[in-house]
C-alpha cells in the first residue's frame, strides 16, 4: 500500500545485481503516486523509475507506455522489446487479471504475480441459479459463504494458472512470505515459452482444457482473465 516496490525493483536492478533497468509503476492513488516520486528523487532513481497514475486496465500498449515514460533521447530509438519482468503485488481481485492480461499481451518474459482480494469467482457462484445449485457435487461450498469464498479464492488462482500455461507460459505456485505476515501469500510466477515450437503448442492446449475442465467443474463459473486474453487469440 506505500507503491515501494518499484523503487526496490530500481535500487536492486542498479546496486545489487549491477544491471541499470527502466521500471514503469502504475498506481491509481494520486497520493501514493506523489510519494514515490518523492522518494525516487531522494534515492537519485528519477532517471530509473516513472510513476504512472492509472487503473492497470486503462494501460495502453507496452511500446507506447514505454515510449512516453522513457522517451528516447534522439527521438529514433527503436521500439522497446517485450519487457523482461512483469510484477504485481496485491492488485485486489480482477486488478490482479488485468495485470497477468497486460504482461501477456506486452509478451514479458518473466510474469510474477501475488493475487489479493478473490471476490469475482466466490460472487458469481452465489449466482448460479438454484437448479444447478441444488444438484452439484459442490453445494455445500456454494451454499456457505465462507467456505465459498475461501474456495474461490483458490480455484481463482489454479484458473490463472491454467489460463497463463495456455497463453504459452510455464507457471508455478508458491508461498513467498510466511503467513503470519498476511494470508494473502500465494505467489504466481510465470515464464514465457519459446513461441512457436510443437511443445509449447501442445503446452498451451493442455492449459487451455484445464482451465475450461475446472471452470466446468466447478459450476460453469469463469475468471475476468478469461475474457481479457481474448485480444491474444485465447478462446473457450
Amino acid at each position: 500500500g506505500q507503491s515501494q516496490l518499484s523503487l526496490l525493483l530500481a535500487h536492486a536492478a542498479a546496486h545489487r545485481w549491477g544491471r541499470p533497468a527502466q521500471v514503469l509503476a502504475v498506481d491509481r492513488d494520486v497520493t501514493r503516486v506523489q510519494r514515490a516520486e518523492r522518494r525516487a528523487h531522494a534515492l537519485g532513481l528519477s532517471h530509473a523509475v516513472v510513476q504512472r497514475r492509472s487503473e492497470i486496465g486503462q494501460l495502453g500498449r507496452w511500446e507506447d507506455e514505454h515510449a512516453a515514460a522513457f522517451p528516447p533521447r534522439d527521438g529514433a530509438a527503436a521500439p522497446p522489446g517485450p519487457p523482461h519482468l512483469a510484477v504485481a503485488l496485491h492488485a485486489c481481485d480482477t486488478a490482479s487479471d488485468d495485470a497477468l492480461a497486460q504482461a501477456v499481451r506486452a509478451r514479458s518474459l518473466l510474469i510474477a504475480c501475488a493475487p489479493c482480494c478473490h471476490a469475482q469467482l466466490a460472487r458469481r457462484w452465489s449466482e448460479l441459479p438454484d437448479r444447478l445449485v441444488q444438484l452439484h457435487p459442490l453445494r455445500t461450498i456454494h451454499t456457505v459463504p465462507h467456505l465459498r469464498s475461501e474456495t474461490a479464492a483458490h480455484v481463482t488462482d489454479a484458473m490463472r494458472v491454467a489460463l497463463l500455461r495456455a497463453a504459452g507460459y510455464r507457471v508455478a505456485a508458491s508461498e513467498f512470505v510466511a503467513p503470519e505476515h498476511t494470508p494473502k501469500n500465494r505467489l504466481l510466477l510465470a515464464g514465457r515459452l519459446r513461441a512457436g515450437v510443437p511443445a509449447t503448442r501442445a503446452a498451451q492446449e493442455e492449459g487451455l482444457a484445464e482451465y475450461v475442465a475446472l471452470k466446468s467443474a466447478t459450476g460453469g463459473a469463469g475468471i475476468a482473465l478469461e475474457g481479457l486474453l481474448g485480444s491474444v487469440g485465447i478462446r473457450t
